[in-house]
């Protein structure tokens, strides 16, 4: 840890008891992962964040979706994100499209949102009551 914060690979934040850790020290370790290693750290952030999200619709708390709606996206845009088809994940997904939405960044909203609820749609089917409300809630 020393050597990395040596040369700002990795910084510790202690305000928020967090590491931030460089762009290209992360491209590294991930590409170092298996497939199924990347499928298990990708679930446990979208375990993690779903935990951590509080309520979007209190605005109270949309000081810390900013925070946290950037690390939905970023695992949204990896290649392995494609093949995340879980409930969880949907859910996040369509928590950040609307954070998104409601902040008038529709272009980066719509696709978040929408994947969610294809994820949905093909899980519960169109005519689930949580699929129906999420599609309308958009439109």
């Amino acid at each position: 840890m020393a050597d990395l914060a040596k040369f700002s690979l990795i910084q510790r934040e202690p305000e928020t008891a967090s590491y931030s850790i460089h762009r290209m020290v992360q491209a590294v370790i991930w590409q170092r992962l298996s497939e199924a290693e990347r499928q298990t750290w990708m679930k446990r952030a979208i375990a993690g964040l779903n935990a951590m999200f509080p309520d979007v619709k209190k605005l109270e708390n949309w000081g810390i979706w900013g925070q946290l709606v950037p690390h939905v996206q970023a695992i949204s845009t990896l290649p392995d994100a494609r093949i995340l088809e879980t409930n969880d994940w949907a859910l996040l997904l369509i928590r950040a499209g609307y954070y998104l939405d409601v902040h008038r960044r529709y272009g980066a909203a719509e696709p978040l949102y929408l994947r969610g609820v294809d994820i949905l749609w093909q899980s519960l089917g169109e005519n689930h009551p949580s699929t129906q409300a999420c599609h309308q809630n958009f439109q």
